[in-house]
């Protein structure tokens, strides 16, 4: 039986790895889903945006791909810093809030340039979707374990859809 990806009574829960490592190589996902809650948090240009979605296509070579939607609820004056901001570095990263308030440093899952704003008026909501293709700001590569897939093919290209794994 294990419990948070280790043997019982092999390391303290929410304690260090067996090999007492708690640096950035820590595996935060080997967590029991209860003692932490997703983050998530999307920058423009360096600057925190309010996100409610987002979409992306990640590519090791080549052109990625990343769209944000973003409440706007009236706020010109977000609209026009955002508009300021356009071919600067758009990121979005994810990262784990604990039981006791703390977090998990945040991982960057997408990035693209930010080349296009649209604001979009609804009958109760004001949004700004912002999109970009590019090549994606490249990091530390690691081998991951595909969980909870939705979607996979394997012709011609490997394609998958599942979630995602810090």
């Amino acid at each position: 039986m294990k419990i948070n990806g280790a043997p019982i009574n092999s390391t303290a829960i929410n304690g260090t790895l067996a090999t007492g490592d708690t640096g950035p190589g820590y595996d935060w996902e080997a967590l029991a889903p209860l003692e932490r809650q997703e983050i998530y948090l999307a920058e423009v240009g360096g600057m925190a945006v309010k996100m409610t979605s987002f979409q992306a296509t990640m590519r090791l070579t080549g052109q990625s791909f990343l769209q944000i939607v973003s409440p706007l609820q009236g706020d010109d004056a977000l609209l026009d810093a955002l508009t300021e901001r356009i071919n600067e570095p758009m990121v979005v990263k994810k990262g784990y809030r604990f039981e006791d308030g703390s977090e998990s440093p945040m991982e960057v899952i997408a990035s693209a340039p930010f080349q296009l704003l649209r604001s979009d008026d609804g009958a109760s909501n004001h949004t700004a979707t912002l999109s970009g293709y590019g090549p994606s700001i490249s990091g530390e590569s690691r081998v991951r374990t595909l969980r909870k897939i939705q979607y996979r093919s394997l012709q011609n290209l490997r394609r998958a859809r599942a979630e995602i794994d810090l």
